[in-house]
């Protein structure tokens, strides 16, 4: 603009360049502005001067992430409680004695494993609690066959449907 004002620019052009050097510093700002509200919401609402919206969108972000943190947190936590109290109540090697007393009258469960030979954690503390025929595991059922008669009786486990709620607490909070 300065130059061509020393070159005698007629006044038009001037104005014409002058409007074109602030629309380019208005949409840099405004582009300025929308990458520091992705950045952080409220932070672009603060740099423009607007102090009380930036602190409230801030304010607000800041309670969703540590809200969503701790209930992420509860959530494993109530999952490793439910897996340790499942450890100490179900036994799989009873299930199996069950199993093999009763002349493999109960449905050939395998536990499930993985290709390197691990337990799959996931699949093996899901099937405890849904499958039934995997009831007699628990500590409340592991009575439930009579070797007398070799009859099984039904049983119902109040262990595991305890279980059951710990479990479903967790996915909920996740």
């Amino acid at each position: 603009v300065a130059a061509l004002e020393e070159e005698a620019a007629p006044p038009w052009l001037i104005d014409r360049v002058r409007e074109l050097v602030a629309g380019h510093r208005r949409r840099w700002a405004t582009t300025r502005l929308l990458l520091l509200s992705a950045l952080v919401p409220g932070l672009g609402q603060l740099y423009s001067g607007h102090e009380k919206a930036g602190l409230a969108y801030l304010g607000i972000e800041t309670a969703g992430w540590t809200g969503y943190s701790i209930l992420r947190t509860d959530g494993y936590r109530t999952r490793r409680d439910a897996r340790q109290f499942a450890d100490a109540n179900y036994d799989s090697a009873a299930y199996n004695k069950v199993k093999e007393r009763t002349g493999d009258r109960l449905p050939n469960r395998d536990f499930p494993y993985r290709a390197d030979g691990t337990l799959d954690d996931l699949e093996y503390y899901e099937d405890i609690s849904k499958l039934n025929e995997l009831i007699y595991g628990w500590e409340d059922c592991r009575d439930a066959f009579d070797p007398q008669s070799g009859i099984t009786t039904t049983c119902t486990s109040d262990i595991r449907e305890d279980y059951k709620d710990q479990r479903t607490d967790g996915n909920n909070d996740l």
